[in-house]
C-alpha cells in the first residue's frame, strides 16, 4: 500500500487503537502502521523491542541498495506475505499451504526476498495474531558457492536469535553437527 491511500485511510480514525486495528485487517508493515498513526496523530513512538523483519529493513537500509530498490523488494515481500498469510497452516486436500518458490534473473532480488519473507514469516511482533512459524527450510541450489553465499547473505543479518544450519557443509548423513542441530530444533 503506498503512503497516499495509508494516509487517505486513516484521516477518519479518531484513536491510535483504531489505526491499529484496521493496520492488522490490511495487513499493514510495522512500518506502514508507524506511518499511519504519525501521519494521523503527529509524532509517534513505537515501541523499542523491534522484530526480525524491521531489522531486516534497516539492514537493507545500511547496504546502500537504493531506496527504489528497498521499496521494491520489501513490496514484493508484503504482497507474497499477504497472498500466503489467508492459507492455512495445516494443509488439506483444498489447500496445499506453506510451499513457496523464488524464481528471477541473475541479481534480481531473489534472495533479498527469500530472506526477507523468511523474517517476515517469522516475526513475532508483526505476527502476533496470526499463526507462528517457526522453522523455515530454504533450498538455496546445488552448487556450494551457491549455498555457501545464500548463507552468508542469511547470517549478515545478524539475527542471534535464529539457527542456520548446516554452517559449514550441506546437509548430508555424514554431517553429524547438523543432524545434531536438527534433532534439539
Amino acid at each position: 500500500m503506498d503512503i497516499f491511500e495509508i494516509s487517505f485511510t486513516v484521516q477518519r480514525c479518531n484513536s491510535i487503537e483504531e489505526i491499529m486495528d484496521i493496520s492488522r485487517q490490511l495487513g499493514w508493515s510495522e512500518l506502514e502502521r508507524n506511518y499511519a498513526i504519525s501521519e494521523r496523530f503527529g509524532s509517534y513512538n513505537p515501541p523499542t523491542r523491534i522484530g526480525f523483519y524491521e531489522k531486516y529493513h534497516l539492514h537493507l537500509q545500511s547496504r546502500n541498495l537504493g531506496e527504489n530498490n528497498v521499496s521494491d523488494i520489501l513490496t514484493s515481500i508484503e504482497e507474497t506475505h499477504r497472498r500466503i498469510s489467508g492459507r492455512s497452516v495445516i494443509p488439506n486436500e483444498d489447500n496445499r499451504a506453506g510451499y513457496g518458490l523464488v524464481v528471477g534473473r541473475i541479481q534480481s532480488g531473489k534472495t533479498a526476498h527469500m530472506i526477507g519473507l523468511t523474517l517476515r514469516l517469522m516475526d513475532d511482533i508483526l505476527n502476533q495474531s496470526q499463526e507462528k512459524v517457526t522453522f523455515t527450510i530454504v533450498l538455496s541450489g546445488l552448487i556450494e558457492d551457491l549455498r555457501q553465499q545464500t548463507l552468508k547473505r542469511f547470517n549478515s543479518v545478524g539475527l542471534n536469535t535464529i539457527t542456520i544450519f548446516p554452517s559449514e557443509k550441506d546437509f548430508t548423513s555424514s554431517n553429524e553437527s547438523a543432524k545434531s542441530t536438527l534433532r534439539r530444533t
